[in-house]
């Protein structure tokens, strides 16, 4: 009779702990349509802008704006995902961003195409704050950081698939087809939200409960926008991940300055690198803890920040753009699943949010401040203050981040 129960308690174990579950699978998809969908205009934007008579200043402008409207919009869409529900905001959000997309097809005025890529900002933040949400609810505890490595890899590929895609169109069919293209995946992820039915399942089933109290509605304040519980870890996310936005942005730009042609192999090292990772980080963090990834994660990408500030060859752009694409593949996902881990049920959105506006602000501000100091003193000189910005997230993660994760792990340890 021991042996029976004891065998069904594997068996519904093994249930409990099930990774790609339908939800999972659908979100995946998703994001795959709308990260393929964002790296095509990403890529195509700058490029008609520059058709259109703009200059690379204003080109620039065209992930300036997408990347400010989408910071600003984090805190209230963190504040409706938890109080209105998940699937609305994803349709929302999505419906937004492809209504734009199609927009942009409609006019050749620069100041409306900026106008239009700002709100696609504004729905980009709300499909991302919620699809993270999302898939946070439906993981297993047990494989949260393997799970939510997996999820990133629908934006591994579309970074390594959207450009492609969008400069074949363009040179077979104009750039309008780049736009219809992107409206249309758009559309294909909204009808796949529709089906997203399993917060009414879960509502119903709480409210069947005999002691069953109907929640009070929350106000939306600015203090509240934000998880306190999240607060640590996207303070070292925020610092960390400048480097990242320096190099994509402008590693066009330090290929010619140090007379590397090709620079795009840079970009698709690190996409390929980035994927791999995903295969492996979230098991390491899952079973030997999130200390033990995160470390060697800051580690790598401090070594190639800096491996960067004196390259002179195409071997070594390649080696930092491997050493980086994996350092970020550590740190990314085990940071932003540990928030979701600790941060409570009804605040995931508002921690999810609070994340991805740190990790906004790092990529636009590591932007801004990159072009300053390059025009000032060369790249040089902004590789190696890049590399100390990582050493600043470095010191915030040991003094805040680090005890908090074995404080967690060892509570989970106990309680298995």
């Amino acid at each position: 009779m021991n042996e029976l129960a004891t065998e069904t308690q594997i068996v519904h174990k093994k249930k409990l702990d099930k990774l790609w579950n339908s939800m999972y699978i659908k979100m995946l998809i998703v994001s795959l349509f709308i990260s393929i969908c964002n790296n095509m205009l990403n890529t195509s934007l700058p490029l008609y802008v520059q058709q259109l008579g703009g200059d690379k200043s204003i080109a620039g402008l065209v992930m300036g704006v997408f990347t400010i409207a989408a910071l600003v919009c984090r805190p209230l869409y963190g504040n409706l995902v938890d109080t209105k529900g998940r699937k609305i905001v994803l349709l929302i959000g999505i419906s937004i961003y492809s209504v734009a997309a199609i927009g942009i097809n409609l006019t050749t005025s620069i100041i409306l195409i900026l106008v239009i890529r700002g709100l696609q900002g504004v729905g980009f933040s709300g499909f991302s704050t919620a699809g993270g949400t999302v898939v946070a609810d439906v993981l297993p505890g047990s494989r949260l950081n393997e799970g939510v490595g997996f999820y990133g890899i629908s934006a591994n590929v579309a970074t390594a698939v959207g450009p492609g895609v969008a400069l074949l169109l363009i040179s077979t069919c104009g750039y309008s087809s780049v736009f219809v293209t992107a409206f249309a995946a758009g559309i294909a992820g909204l009808l796949l939200v529709m089906t997203f039915n399993y917060e009414k399942k879960a509502k119903m089933a709480l409210q069947a409960h005999p002691d069953y109290v109907e929640p009070e509605k929350v106000k939306f304040t600015l203090k509240g926008a934000f998880e306190k519980s999240a607060i640590h870890g996207s303070m070292a996310q925020f610092f960390l991940i400048m480097p990242m936005g320096f190099a994509m942005t402008f590693m066009p730009t330090f290929g010619i300055a140090v007379g590397i042609s090709n620079v795009g192999m840079y970009f698709t090292v690190n996409a390929i690198v980035l994927l791999a990772s995903r295969f492996f980080v979230g098991k390491l963090a899952d079973h030997y803890g999130a200390n033990k990834v995160i470390i060697p994660g800051i580690v790598m990408i401090f070594a190639g920040t800096l491996i960067l500030a004196f390259t002179t060859t195409m071997t070594q752009l390649l080696i930092s753009s491997a050493v980086l694409g994996l350092g970020y593949g550590c740190i990314n996902p085990t940071i932003n699943a540990f928030i979701m881990k600790v941060s409570p049920i009804e605040r995931r959105g508002a921690a999810n949010a609070t994340y991805y506006a740190a990790f906004d602000g790092g990529v636009g501000i590591g932007s801004m401040i990159g072009g300053m100091v390059v025009q000032a003193l060369g790249f040089q000189f902004a590789f190696i203050c890049f590399a100390g910005l990582t050493g600043v997230g470095f010191a915030l993660f040991l003094k805040y981040l680090r005890k908090q994760i074995n404080v967690v792990e060892a509570v989970q340890t106990q309680i298995c």
